[in-house]
């Protein structure tokens, strides 16, 4: 119904938000079908995963950049499009999208979620008139969507309640059957699972001093039971394991010799399969390298083109989804029809202010940009005269500088 241009909002009954903050739980078959196929997918979860640097850092890097992107409820008219000011709907997406978050911390919670799971969810509350007034985000992997085509519409379970196709704000990304998102931590589980191990060799080499793995060979006459064995060992890790003990000196008695197993990172390829795993995770989460710090085949020419990128192949889709799914969610009926919600990704443009610039005197020499729209969007107050379309370098309105008609006796 929400596709085909209606809504559900005008049967939905009041109901109470079910801990909309609720506790993380399993993922259920995908993570045990990641598990069985690596052994290193089986240690990742979503803590652990977050505790891979260039995961963080991709996750903090959309959520925070998406949080901030303005968006707006339009209405069509006769003219064009205007702000619908007094649409209650509108204040769930610009001032206050439940009492306790602010529209950035909504949207960076959502975008988190989608990213490393796939999909997000909100629980939407109503008042008695059906009208949507508070957004809850609820925790991907805590909830499960329940659908069979003959069903027509699914149903979500989230902490043992089970939640109607109209209560709920569902953002997917890539998905098989169009309802459910794909787990994305589950099915790159195993690329996760490569960057910790890789991460616990680093940890465990440079926690012994940045020492490499020893062996110490007795001489051939010398016979050891086993406990001497073990009170040998012990001695030599007091001695010279972790970072306290590094670089002292061992006195190597009775023909003993030492050897030092570990080989060097360049030897042992570390350094390389380090960063290839790096630029996989980023391919996994569509961030330009460059955004994570990963600086390493960057230039000045292509970093320009990858910001590019960015916009184009990672925040449009992300902003047309959520539209979509907006106006599907919280529009009524008669609203979806000539409604919609739209985000600014005139934005990104903000920190570059040579670029902003010249695009602005483009817009306004050749009149499809008013010197008052101009400075609306920089935060000035309008002047006389601004709201006038001018063309040319000598700002001369676009009528007046339209040659005059030719008659029809000419």
């Amino acid at each position: 119904m929400r596709e085909a241009g209606l809504s559900l909002n005008a049967m939905r009954p009041r109901h109470r938000v079910e801990n909309a903050l609720g506790d993380n739980v399993s993922e259920g078959f995908y993570a045990a079908f990641s598990a069985g196929t690596s052994p290193l997918a089986a240690k990742v979860n979503e803590v652990t995963a977050l505790g891979v640097s260039t995961v963080f850092a991709c996750l903090d890097y959309i959520s925070r950049i998406f949080s901030t992107l303005p968006i707006e409820l339009y209405r069509r008219t006769n003219d064009g499009r205007e702000v619908a000011e007094n649409n209650p709907v509108r204040n769930l997406i610009k001032t206050r999208p439940n009492p306790v978050m602010t529209p950035a911390d909504f949207a960076g919670c959502m975008a988190y979620n989608q990213t490393l799971h796939g999909e997000c969810f909100a629980q939407i509350v109503n008042n008695r008139a059906g009208v949507p007034v508070e957004l809850w985000p609820m925790p991907a992997p805590s909830v499960s969507v329940n659908w069979r085509r003959e069903d027509r519409f699914p149903s979500y379970v989230y902490d043992g309640k089970t939640l109607d196709f109209s209560q709920v704000l569902h953002i997917k990304g890539m998905s098989r059957n169009g309802v459910a998102g794909l787990k994305t931590l589950s099915l790159v589980s195993g690329i996760i699972g490569l960057a910790q191990a890789l991460d616990r060799n680093a940890s465990g080499f440079f926690g012994n001093g940045s020492r490499p793995g020893m062996v110490y060979t007795l001489p051939p006459e010398v016979r050891m039971t086993e406990p001497q064995i073990d009170a040998l060992r012990g001695q030599l890790r007091a001695a010279h394991e972790g970072v306290e003990n590094a670089f002292k000196t061992m006195l190597v008695t009775g023909g003993g010799k030492v050897e030092f197993l570990r080989s060097s990172n360049e030897a042992s390829q570390f350094d390389e399969i380090a960063y290839q795993t790096q630029i996989a995770i980023c391919q996994v989460f569509g961030v330009p390298p460059h955004k994570v710090q990963l600086l390493k085949q960057a230039t000045f020419s292509n970093i320009e083109q990858q910001q590019v990128q960015a916009i184009v192949d990672l925040f449009q889709p992300l902003c047309v989804r959520w539209e979509q799914a907006l106006g599907g969610a919280l529009l009524g009926g008669a609203e979806i029809r000539n409604h919609f919600f739209k985000f600014n990704l005139n934005a990104f443009a903000r920190g570059d202010f040579a670029t902003r610039q010249a695009g602005y005197a483009t817009g306004i020499q050749n009149g499809y940009f008013t010197r008052n729209e101009v400075r609306g969007w920089e935060d000035m107050n309008p002047i006389d005269d601004g709201d006038i379309a001018v063309a040319n370098g000598t700002l001369v309105p676009i009528l007046a500088a339209a040659p005059p008609p030719i008659s029809a006796a000419a």
